[in-house]
């Protein structure tokens, strides 16, 4: 009977496996909306200034939208947009209305196939151009006109209008 491994059984030590180390879960992830738009550092709420915007179609006015209450504003075609653009040629994600702390407005073409314009001017994508008062945005091949509205102090002077009086001599 030599060799039987059952004839002489031997105990066996069998170490348990060391505790799991407790990894703390990852943190959510921050909510940007469709299109992968980030908020800038610079980011902030205008505190105390009312804009809003106000669209206009074939030179009658449809109403405006209060864009005040946050630090930007999302516009394309995504149901998750803060304003819906329903024009075929708008993108997803097709712009971005950005507010910094001190109240100065910008937009945003997030990368738009058929353009963003700011007065007529197409704006160039990625880069946050300044948004005035007054100012007229357009989406896309649309012809609905945005009108950026808020304080008429925050209006800049008219091209034929001086900042300032002329000194008096």
């Amino acid at each position: 009977a030599g060799g039987d491994s059952l004839a002489s059984p031997r105990r066996m030590k069998f170490k348990a496996p060391p505790p799991p180390k407790f990894k703390a879960p990852p943190p959510p992830p921050t909510k940007t909306p469709s299109g992968g738009y980030v908020e800038p550092e610079w980011s902030g709420k205008p505190d105390g200034i009312q804009y809003s915007l106000e669209l206009i179609k074939g030179g009658t006015s449809f109403g405006s939208k209060r864009i005040a209450d946050k630090s930007f504003y999302t516009l394309g075609r995504m149901p998750d947009c803060d304003i819906v653009l329903d024009h075929p040629s708008s993108s997803r994600l097709h712009a971005i209305i950005q507010y910094r702390s001190d109240g100065a407005s910008f937009v945003y073409d997030n990368g738009s196939t058929h353009c963003t314009r700011l007065n007529k001017n197409v704006l160039k994508p990625k880069v946050h151009a300044p948004l005035r008062v007054g100012d007229v945005l357009r989406f896309g091949e649309s012809t609905r006109l945005y009108l950026f509205q808020g304080p008429d102090d925050l209006r800049p002077p008219e091209r034929n209008e001086r900042a300032e009086p002329p000194p008096q001599r």
